[in-house]
């Protein structure tokens, strides 16, 4: 089974949650088009894949504040990401942090794996780093 691992920290004690995740489908590849398709890593300001999505390719970003949602383009996806399908990025998993430069870690989505919520990592994404394998 798939799983988003979502690390959260709260009076110096580190809990660490699983969320089932869910097979992902394939498309073709394309640009920050606002399509999800295939070799992307794509995210949604609201949860079940709703409101503006930010479709990324180029894989890591240590600032998402200069990134905007395609649908909504007044809206960075700094801080405002809700819900995530991984149908690429080079078959690697992508690792969330709640920090600029991958600091603060908070979540992993594995290669091939959608989560409609993303629970304690909701809101939190600064920025985003691929993962060496497909696993987190």
């Amino acid at each position: 089974m798939n799983r988003l691992l979502v690390q959260s920290v709260s009076a110096g004690a580190a809990l660490t949650m699983a969320i089932a995740g869910l097979g992902a489908g394939t498309a073709t590849a394309a640009i920050k088009d606002g399509t999800c398709q295939s070799g992307e890593v794509c995210y949604w300001e609201a949860d079940s894949f709703a409101g503006g999505l930010y479709d990324n390719n180029d894989g890591s970003d240590g600032d998402l504040s200069n990134n905007y949602f395609i649908v909504a383009p007044a809206v960075t996806a700094n801080n405002a990401i809700n819900s995530i399908r991984n149908l690429g990025a080079g078959g690697k998993s992508m690792k969330l942090y709640d920090g600029y430069n991958g600091s603060s870690f908070i979540a992993c989505s594995p290669y091939g794996t959608q989560y409609s919520a993303l629970g304690a990592a909701s809101n939190r994404t600064s920025s985003h780093y691929r993962q060496a394998g497909a696993g987190c």
